[in-house]
């Protein structure tokens, strides 16, 4: 009976200490499956984050495009401001000149804008020489003079460059012709 009672005692602690191994492995589990969670979040966090990055890409490039496509309606207005100017005729230019202004203060909500280029130096990431004039002032060369189309940027990023015409100092020229 002794025996049997230390045989049993035996196999009450064996399992006890079965179940204490069992529970500390539920535990490094447990911990286990509260890092991977944490893990998870992290990274879950990241890809929205990159998702989020992404369309905001998207979104800016569709509205680059659009406004790309838009910038030859406000060369319209700009010539057609002109024009009306020099037919004084302010009945319209008021009309024209609203709705230009509305149009432009919406773009400009967007991240559009134009740049000043008339009386600026010549920038090439800016500017685009369609044409030059000579002069023989040396501080006039390389300023623009007139502007022919103005340029745009969005989001600090030249959308458009400005077509202009620049000052350049007139070299002097050796001409040379031989008769032989």
């Amino acid at each position: 009976m002794f025996n049997l009672k230390n045989k049993k005692d035996k196999e009450i602690e064996s399992l006890n200490k079965l179940i204490v191994l069992k529970d500390e492995k539920i535990e490094l589990l447990e911990k286990e499956i509260l890092l991977n969670q944490k893990k998870f979040d992290v990274e879950f966090q990241k890809f929205r984050e990159r998702q989020e990055k992404q369309v905001d890409s998207f979104k800016e490039k569709a509205n680059e495009s659009l406004l790309i496509s838009l910038l030859p309606v406000l060369d319209g207005f700009d010539n057609a401001v002109t024009t009306i100017k020099a037919k004084n005729n302010t009945g319209i230019l008021d009309g024209v000149t609203m709705v230009y202004t509305r149009m432009l203060g919406i773009l400009e909500k967007y991240g559009l804008k134009s740049f000043e280029s008339v009386g600026r130096v010549f920038d090439p990431n800016k500017h685009c020489a369609v044409d030059t004039q000579f002069c023989t002032d040396i501080e006039l060369n390389n300023i623009i003079q007139e502007e022919y189309t103005k340029g745009y940027t969005f989001k600090n990023k030249v959308l458009r460059f400005a077509s202009v015409i620049v000052y350049t100092k007139q070299e002097p020229q050796n001409i040379s012709i031989s008769l032989r």
